[in-house]
């Protein structure tokens, strides 16, 4: 029952921060014109903000923080900072594509 609370504090916060990070994050993308244009392949009519896995991966990055003491986390800590690496690495090239571009290849 412990775990759960654990779990149910997680969930919570990590969303709470997701709700408060998107719009920051918004912000930022359209005062520097990160923003993608609209043109014959896309669906979106005006321009819209890029960069938004941002706030995704900084709410995932302090939940695992969070949960970084529990028995869930010392057991299995490899796997975690594992996930948390390779998600990190997914960011980046997130990044990267929506501010310069990226071919399929590259992002592969």
């Amino acid at each position: 029952m412990d775990n759960y609370y654990i779990n149910i504090s997680t969930l919570l916060i990590t969303s709470c921060l997701a709700y408060l990070l998107t719009p920051l994050v918004r912000r930022i993308s359209v005062k520097n014109e990160w923003l993608d244009k609209p043109n014959y392949r896309k669906v979106n009519k005006q321009p819209m903000p890029l960069l938004g896995g941002i706030a995704i991966f900084g709410s995932f990055t302090v939940a695992i923080l969070l949960c970084m003491f529990t028995e869930y986390f010392i057991n299995n800590s490899t796997k975690i900072l594992g996930f948390l690496g390779g998600s990190l690495i997914i960011v980046l090239a997130e990044i990267q594509d929506d501010l310069w571009g990226l071919t399929p290849r590259r992002k592969l």
